[in-house]
């Protein structure tokens, strides 16, 4: 058997503030394997919050503990207001419920930092969406945009329809900058006020690939077309849509995937609330009735985008047919999706102790199933693999509690 290459790919869901969830559980893997994955990983991307961790930890290199002190700290609260005296305020000065300029700065200081040339950070994607040129607001293309060129420039290779967007200065045609390229991943219309780029205007990714794993394979064979392919695909925590897959379902998967990856091994092992600022910019009764038409535009044209958005579920079901289908054959890759039913719903904006602690729960929940240590204890000897033998150590980190 040729020993080739493993790549680890790790992609992650889009979901707001839920993405809490998310790093508890990159945290609990990174218990287990004795390492960051994302920083093992040679490809990292996702959607909208997935999307915003993605770039935190390959441009920002931000670990774990920073990463949940987003979501609980005060940072999440600055940017998803829970006062409607502030929500107010923003549709009048600038017609968007949540402060975008408090998303750049956020960015800026804390999510990227002194990051240094962008080409030389870890490769990574993030997806977002804009209206087909051809058509309306409503019929929209996918966004990828990436800090790296596809391999012959042909994107018929990388399974969808899509138009790119490569991230550097910004400064020329199809280029975004850093901060631009998160803010374009998690544009909701109404949310935030919408970036328009060369005549493009960004829409946040969730509204055609929440769950953006396609994306993910497509881009991994392009880049790395003869290598084995680990897909670690994380979600938000949520309730199991009844056209989407059951947690049993994901059970199984995992199992056959720990049984395929497990094969491959064994000759290695022999060998929100804030207050409302004094600072008010003036803007004209004018202006500002303006603002809020355009805001309930923009509400309008979310609701009809969401209405047609495929669940998380439902997409990563289209992946795992796309994989049954008798013309794909890929026996170099393997599949691992990390998700679990909540107790309850929590919704992408919630800020609350009530709310964070679903999350953690959900997330704990399944860190602590014996699946989750299986596929853990096979990732760890593929790092090694990798490492050249080398063994991993874990460095703890505190993880945020909520508050």
């Amino acid at each position: 058997m040729t020993d080739k290459p493993i790549r680890i790919v790790t992609v992650i869901d889009g979901g707001g503030t839920r993405g809490y969830y998310t790093v508890w559980l990159l945290e609990k893997l990174f218990q287990e394997v004795g390492c960051d994955l994302i920083n093992e990983s040679s490809l990292v991307g996702g959607t909208s919050t997935g999307g915003i961790i993605a770039i935190s930890k390959a441009v920002g290199k931000l670990n774990n503990e920073a990463l949940s002190n987003l979501y609980v700290g005060e940072d999440a609260k600055k940017i998803f207001v829970s006062s409607y005296l502030e929500n107010i305020k923003n549709i009048y000065l600038r017609a968007e419920a949540y402060d975008s300029s408090k998303l750049e700065e956020l960015a800026r200081t804390t999510l990227i930092g002194n990051s240094g040339p962008i080409e030389n950070n870890q490769k990574f994607f993030v997806t977002a969406c804009s209206p087909k040129k051809e058509g309306n607001e409503d019929e929209l293309i996918v966004d990828i945009i990436s800090n790296y060129k596809p391999v012959d420039n042909d994107n018929k290779q990388l399974i969808i329809d899509s138009q790119r967007f490569i991230v550097g200065s910004g400064d020329d045609k199809n280029q975004l900058s850093v901060i631009e390229a998160i803010r374009a991943t998690s544009d909701i219309p109404g949310a935030f006020k919408l970036i328009t780029k060369d005549d493009v205007t960004f829409y946040d990714g969730g509204f055609l690939y929440n769950n953006p794993i396609l994306i993910a394979y497509g881009e991994a064979r392009n880049q790395f077309p003869n290598d084995r392919i680990i897909i670690l695909s994380f979600g938000t925590g949520g309730i199991v849509d009844a056209d989407g897959i059951t947690n049993d379902q994901l059970k199984e998967m995992n199992r056959q995937s720990n049984s395929q990856l497990e094969q491959i091994l064994t000759p290695i092992d022999e060998a929100t609330s804030t207050a409302l600022e004094s600072n008010l910019q003036f803007v004209g009764p004018i202006q500002g009735i303006k603002n809020g038409i355009e805001f309930k535009k923009m509400i309008d044209l979310s609701k009809r985008l969401a209405l047609k958005s495929p669940s998380t579920h439902t997409l990563f079901e289209n992946f795992m047919n796309f994989r049954r289908n008798s013309e794909f054959s890929d026996d170099d890759l393997f599949v691992f999706r990390f998700e679990s039913k909540l107790e309850k719903h929590v919704e992408f904006t919630d800020t609350s102790k009530e709310g964070f602690t679903t999350l953690m729960n959900g997330a704990l929940d399944l860190a602590n199933s014996k699946h989750f240590k299986k596929t853990a204890e096979l990732l760890r000897k593929v790092i090694i693999k990798n490492n050249g033998g080398k063994e991993p150590s874990y460095t703890p980190e505190t993880i945020a509690l909520p508050k």
